[in-house]
């Protein structure tokens, strides 16, 4: 193991694999203590990206967990095939890699919000939530007519913490409705 990973540091050395300065830093430490990072071989990004389009599901969420190892750049070219997959699970993984991404764009989640996985709503809610997008308001004052209290409360909490007074009415009117029950 050790023989293989001094081969691979003379290799990142000479700069024969194209990763960035952050990654060539965090792969050096990893090598000086004797372990090769997945990460490091060339073929694993390709694999990943191959696998995602795998029918098994669970093969494409094996692919969706290997994506926090990626870089950067391949984790946030690969997101969208993570957030479209049909499995949830799948998707709440591309949420979590979202979230610690820290995406400055909003991926289209309004299918999302009507799923009938309250999890994948309120994953929804909560991405929404990150994004300083005024767009993003509309669907989360319709999240405040879901049947879940959890997904509406967390819909009140996103709106509350983007500073949205247009949402304010909204949740007054629905506090008024809860009242009425």
């Amino acid at each position: 193991m050790r023989r293989r990973a001094v081969t691979i540091a003379a290799l990142l050395a000479l700069g024969v694999f194209a990763l960035s300065s952050e990654v060539r830093v965090a792969n050096a430490a990893l090598l000086n203590s004797g372990i090769a990072p997945s990460v490091m071989w060339p073929s694993a990004i390709a694999q990943v990206e191959r696998d995602l389009g795998a029918t098994e599901a669970a093969v494409r969420r094996k692919a969706a967990e290997a994506l926090f190892d990626l870089p950067r750049s391949a984790q946030l070219r690969l997101l969208p095939h993570v957030l479209g997959d049909a499995d949830n699970d799948i998707k709440l993984l591309g949420a979590a890699l979202a979230r610690e991404a820290n995406l400055s764009q909003a991926p289209d989640l309004v299918p999302w919000l009507t799923d009938g996985d309250v999890r994948l709503r309120i994953a929804a809610i909560e991405l929404y939530e990150l994004l300083p997008d005024q767009r993003v308001i509309s669907d989360l004052i319709r999240a405040l007519g879901d049947s879940e209290a959890s997904v509406r409360g967390r819909a009140v909490r996103a709106l509350a913490s983007l500073g949205s007074t247009e949402g304010v009415l909204p949740i007054l009117g629905h506090i008024d409705d809860a009242d009425a029950d």
